[in-house]
């Protein structure tokens, strides 16, 4: 699957019948961290990060992240990570049950 455009992109991964799969590999950021909430399976290397930087950017979030974040996260966590910013690395992920696991051999 491509992504390419953020709201049809939405509804693809909402109606995708199959497994979805990710696997990060360094930095993750914006919309890819935002979209990868909706994946069913994700997998990153040890030196894999997520950050979704809008404040800096000075966007407001989007790609559901408002939605799934909190459902994921907690709210607290989820409002570090949509308002100030904050990167994660792949053993946080891990540790917040965003990802499955770390693969050494990514």
């Amino acid at each position: 699957m491509i992504i390419e455009d953020g709201f049809n992109n939405l509804v693809v991964l909402n109606r995708c019948k199959k497994p979805i799969v990710a696997v990060i590999r360094g930095m993750c950021w914006g919309v890819t961290f935002t979209f990868s909430s909706m994946f069913d399976f994700i997998y990153m290397s040890p030196d894999a990060y997520l950050v979704a930087p809008f404040m800096q950017s000075l966007q407001s979030p989007e790609g559901s992240s408002t939605y799934t974040f909190p459902k994921i996260f907690g709210k607290a966590v989820a409002n570090e990570l949509l308002m100030l910013d904050r990167k994660i690395t792949a053993q946080e992920a891990v540790d917040l049950r965003f990802a499955n696991a770390i693969i050494p051999e990514l």
